[in-house]
């Protein structure tokens, strides 16, 4: 960034700070480097590019917050995903549902799969709804 002339020394370590700050709190495998590394590759090949009135250290900065927010909510999904499967561990019709669900089968395509009749797969999805419903987890039935 530096020798392209985008960012100052100055602000290389300025980004260098922020990175540090915004990846307290992320997964031990996403260090700061990490963050820093992949906001500046998003702005080289132009995934992210900013206004022209946008200073180039307050842009890169929002696209590590962004990032951080990202990774973030992959954590929550990660979370709410294992205890949904938790949830269904001695259901193994609902455990077939979930995971026909989770690679884009069709319902006639788990059905299938799993050889369960209309009226089976009907029950199994209300009981998974009702399950769902009872712990809290009424958001995990519209992903």
């Amino acid at each position: 960034m530096v020798a392209l002339g985008l960012v100052t020394k100055y602000d290389l370590l300025r980004l260098k700070t922020l990175a540090r700050l915004y990846a307290r709190g992320l997964s031990p495998d996403v260090d700061w480097e990490d963050l820093l590394q992949e906001a500046l590759t998003r702005v080289l090949v132009g995934s992210r590019t900013a206004a022209a009135d946008v200073p180039p250290v307050a842009f890169i900065a929002g696209v590590m917050r962004s990032l951080r927010s990202g990774y973030h909510r992959q954590s929550a999904a990660r979370q709410e995903l294992a205890i949904v499967w938790q949830l269904f561990v001695d259901d193994p019709e609902v455990l077939g549902i979930l995971e026909g669900l989770a690679e884009g089968l069709e319902p006639e395509q788990i059905r299938a799969r799993l050889g369960l009749t209309a009226t089976a797969y009907d029950t199994a999805r209300r009981r998974m709804r009702r399950a769902l419903l009872r712990e809290g987890l009424a958001s995990c039935l519209n992903k």
